[in-house]
């Protein structure tokens, strides 16, 4: 409430942002923009890259929000102020979700998103300390109040499409995820040295 630029962000205490990329997404950013958010490399408790994930292009985010997916990284994501204003900022009630809600209500009023894709914007931190990891199940409780309490819609085949392309996009990240993880189990043996 208190910042007075034209535009806003916040960023978790263990997260970070890639300053040359987000001033390069400023710099290509079209006029009219109301939000701009980008892809997000996923980092081990130390910092170091696990994998990243390609953001889905704006005209998803509503099929995918009714599959409780946030296709709006809270890290990297940056809103006008005055968008801020008009939406009474981000509902108190929402302790896990208030940032679901905030972009849900955002693309439901008429703003206007953009997706910087490539490079990542910012870093997700992973460790099992995180509100997110440690309680899920009440994150999805609250994001499912969202999607009800916003009104929001997608036909099934409008979230399957949504879901298909948002993964296989991604298809190198999950490969490289369920290879790391083998890896940190000691169930998979690399053949040669891999600096990770």
């Amino acid at each position: 409430r208190a910042a007075r630029g034209e535009w806003v962000s916040y960023i978790n205490a263990d997260d970070v942002l890639f300053p040359q990329t987000v001033r390069r997404a400023f710099d290509e950013l079209p006029a009219d923009v109301d939000l701009l958010y980008g892809s997000l490399d996923y980092l081990d408790p130390e910092g170091r890259f696990l994998h990243a994930f390609l953001m889905p292009p704006p005209e998803d985010f509503r099929p995918l929000a009714c599959d409780l997916i946030n296709s709006v990284p809270p890290q990297g994501a940056f809103y006008r102020k005055t968008l801020y204003e008009r939406l009474g900022g981000f509902r108190e009630s929402f302790r896990l979700a208030g940032d679901f809600d905030f972009f849900l209500r955002a693309n439901l009023a008429g703003f206007r998103f953009h997706r910087f894709a490539r490079p990542s914007m910012a870093g997700y931190r992973m460790h099992g300390g995180q509100y997110s990891q440690r309680e899920t199940s009440d994150l999805h409780v609250e994001g499912r109040r969202a999607i009800a309490e916003s009104g929001v819609t997608a036909g099934a085949s409008e979230r399957r499409r949504a879901r298909f392309f948002f993964r296989l996009r991604n298809l190198d990240a999950y490969v490289l995820r369920f290879l790391r993880v083998r890896q940190i189990l000691g169930r998979f043996a690399w053949r040669g040295t891999m600096d990770f």
